[in-house]
């Protein structure tokens, strides 16, 4: 017996185009020729490869009332300890980029673009993928007024070692015809399932879509968390993930969110030198001994 799917590619197949589909050998062709189901027979699986893990370091930061040791790592991206790091600052530049000029009430827009299980694997190749992207962009800007914004690939979920690519995007639309209007999320479903070149009823093929006005404390630890998110590293896959990726009219040389100044003296942290092995068993044995009643410079290395 045909399942509901068989049975819509053996009445339809130009759901499929003509590279995907596998005729088998005259041994197998008993009954005819038939559509071999498995569209990613002829793709490699996508792996995790080995990741990198940097040697962190001890340095010294200050500001007007106490000096303190800090862990520092390469802040790569394939960087496994680094991750959490990189994270937090990518994030808060990504913020930084599309809170400027953003007027009131005028949201941010995140939505996830996930891929059915069976063409996972097509979409391995990361020429493949970025070309699908690139189209898909193409169509954000010409029928649902992509005006500037982010993209970043993920590979995986949770489970970093399973493949199950998913694009992310950030974006902000154009003015004209009211930023506050709602998306078409049919629309959107539809345009996303041609791109894909499948018309089968999947719900992996339905983009998750949100909007987030950054008018409040709540909506902007929100904004905060999703771009955090979005451009996390996954260490062991940045070879298929690349960089992060602007599309449109984006504002450049935006200022930097600064890092939250000391609660205590409210100046900001500065980086002060880098500390002895003797020094880091002292930090670590008397944390309390690092404060304004010893000079800096007694505890540090040169620069």
């Amino acid at each position: 017996m045909f399942g509901k799917d068989e049975i819509a590619l053996l009445e339809n197949p130009s759901l499929f185009k003509a590279r995907d589909r596998v005729i088998p050998p005259p041994a197998a062709q008993k009954g005819g020729p038939r559509l071999n189901l498995n569209t990613t027979a002829n793709y490699a699986p996508a792996k995790r490869t080995p990741v990198e893990n940097c040697e962190t370091r001890w340095i010294m930061i200050g500001c007007g009332c106490k000096s303190q040791l800090v862990q520092s790592g390469c802040m790569r991206r394939n960087c496994e300890p680094c991750a959490d790091y990189v994270k937090k600052r990518a994030g808060t530049r990504v913020e930084a980029r599309l809170l400027a000029g953003l007027k009131p009430g005028e949201p941010i827009l995140k939505t996830i673009f996930t891929v059915p299980n069976f063409l996972r694997e097509k979409y391995a190749d990361r020429k493949v993928w970025r070309r699908l992207l690139r189209r898909l962009v193409a169509v954000l800007k010409a029928d649902f007024g992509f005006l500037f914004g982010l993209e970043a690939s993920h590979p995986t979920g949770d489970d970093l070692d399973e493949f199950k690519p998913h694009a992310n995007f950030l974006w902000r639309r154009r003015p004209e015809g009211g930023f506050r209007g709602m998306i078409d999320l049919g629309r959107l479903r539809e345009a996303w399932r041609k791109l894909l070149n499948i018309g089968l009823k999947d719900k992996l093929a339905n983009p998750h879509h949100e909007f987030i006005i950054p008018n409040n404390d709540k909506n902007k630890n929100k904004l905060s968390h999703a771009c955090a998110y979005t451009v996390r590293p996954f260490p062991g896959w940045s070879w298929w993930t690349g960089s992060i990726r602007w599309y449109g009219k984006y504002p450049k040389n935006v200022p930097m969110i600064q890092d939250p100044p000391c609660p205590v003296c409210g100046m900001p942290y500065a980086f002060q030198g880098v500390p002895f092995d003797e020094e880091i068993k002292m930090w670590k044995e008397r944390p309390w001994a690092f404060h304004p009643m010893y000079p800096p410079d007694k505890f540090r290395s040169a620069i």
